[in-house]
């Protein structure tokens, strides 16, 4: 699994990132955020991907912290532990578990148009009379 050297790189890059203006945890209240926003049935979802060292993943990260190093460096961490975490990166026998990405969802409320509870009910036989009526179109249409 990851280390305390590859934990250390990441806390490194997050720093610069913060310095420069971004808030990585922004998507923690994403959910709520949509909801604020007058979005139903809000849902969301937690991905961590794992990849394993010297793989397109890990080479992704290691170039990222290389560009960035400059800024990781100007907010006072050693270049060493960009190094590092570049070592760790690169052993193929190693594990790594990447940022968890966020997803959420939700939809728009429907505008002027009644819901199935608003509907007229027709004595409690909302369902039948639907079901009647569809059979009706049907066999309306047959020669």
């Amino acid at each position: 699994m990851s280390s305390a050297v590859y934990r250390e790189a990441w806390l490194a890059f997050i720093r610069a990132c913060r310095a420069a203006g971004t808030d990585p945890d922004w998507t923690r209240d994403l959910p709520l955020r949509l909801r604020r926003h007058g979005l139903l049935d809000v849902d969301a979802e937690l991905d961590v991907p794992m990849f394993r060292g010297g793989s397109a993943h890990a080479q992704f990260w290691s170039l990222t912290w290389e560009q960035a190093r400059d800024r990781v460096t100007a907010v006072g961490e050693p270049a060493h532990v960009i190094d590092q975490g570049q070592a760790d990166l690169a052993e193929e026998q190693r594990w790594f578990h990447g940022p968890a990405m966020v997803t959420a969802w939700g939809r728009r409320p429907r505008q002027n148009r009644l819901s199935r509870t608003d509907a007229p009910d027709y004595g409690g036989h909302r369902f039948a009379l639907c079901q009647r009526m569809a059979r009706s179109a049907v066999l309306a249409r047959r020669p």
